[in-house]
């Protein structure tokens, strides 16, 4: 499988991630669970999934509820791996705590090359 060759934002990062969490969870996402999730206002969750309809990152079915892309899906799983790898490293080699590993592997995550 080749991975997405698309570059993506921290912000962006997340709403992927939130979408792909949400949709393993429940089975379906909308925006209001996103919002909930991220802990954002539902205004600026509307506007950052229009921005990723428009880059074709999330597409919208006819029940309004969202999904990702495959690019997008791909790039989830590569985001996750990172992320997953950088955590693992940070707590049992490094010895940092749960809660630093988690916060770290994600600021890592977001700086790794693509």
């Amino acid at each position: 499988m080749a991975i997405a060759k698309i570059n993506i934002t921290h912000s962006t990062s997340h709403y992927l991630c939130a979408i792909h969490k949400l949709h393993e969870d429940n089975g379906y996402v909308r925006m209001v669970d996103i919002s909930k999730l991220l802990q954002f206002s539902r205004g600026s969750v509307s506007i950052a999934i229009k921005n990723l309809k428009k880059k074709n990152s999330v597409v919208e079915d006819k029940n309004g509820f969202l999904n990702l892309s495959k690019n997008s899906h791909e790039k989830v799983h590569e985001i996750l791996a990172n992320k997953t790898l950088l955590y693992y490293f940070l707590k049992n080699f490094l010895g940092v705590t749960k809660n630093t590993a988690e916060l770290d592997s994600c600021l890592m995550e977001h700086v790794l090359s693509p």
